[in-house]
């Protein structure tokens, strides 16, 4: 009997891990010591593997009361893979202009650090959908 629940339980995990890591995901989040930036992007699942990766189309919008000159708007590409079986953490890449920038989030809250270039690390929070 314990063998057939444990076999059960891996197929469930198994297909609920396909399922998440299938198709198109909506992205969206804040990003800055304020959350003055929005950011929205539409990705879809780049090839058949384990740590599913995804790419896509990104804005990134500044939404803090400091805009002179109007809202700023940086439009590029968000690739992100989840990690962990259970829960999962994502680690990833903006690209903006010439810019690349990693990020990583931790597990559950998907808040965590973007890094770029010649700056310090921005809090940064994600949701994937």
């Amino acid at each position: 009997m314990g063998a057939t629940l444990s076999r059960a339980l891996i197929l469930i995990i198994a297909l609920w891990v396909s399922s998440a890591h299938a198709g198109e995901v909506a992205v969206t989040g804040h990003l800055g010591y304020l959350s003055e930036w929005e950011i929205a992007a539409r990705a879809h699942a780049t090839g058949e593997s384990r740590q599913a990766e995804f790419a896509g189309p990104m804005v990134m919008k500044h939404v803090g009361a400091c805009s002179p000159n109007g809202v700023v708007e940086k439009s590029g590409e968000i690739r992100f893979r989840r990690t962990g079986l259970l829960t999962s953490k994502l680690e990833g890449l903006f690209t903006l202009e010439d810019e690349q920038c990693t990020f990583e989030t931790r597990e559950a809250t998907h808040e965590g650090i973007m890094k770029c270039p010649l700056k310090g690390g921005v809090p940064l929070s994600l949701k994937v959908e």
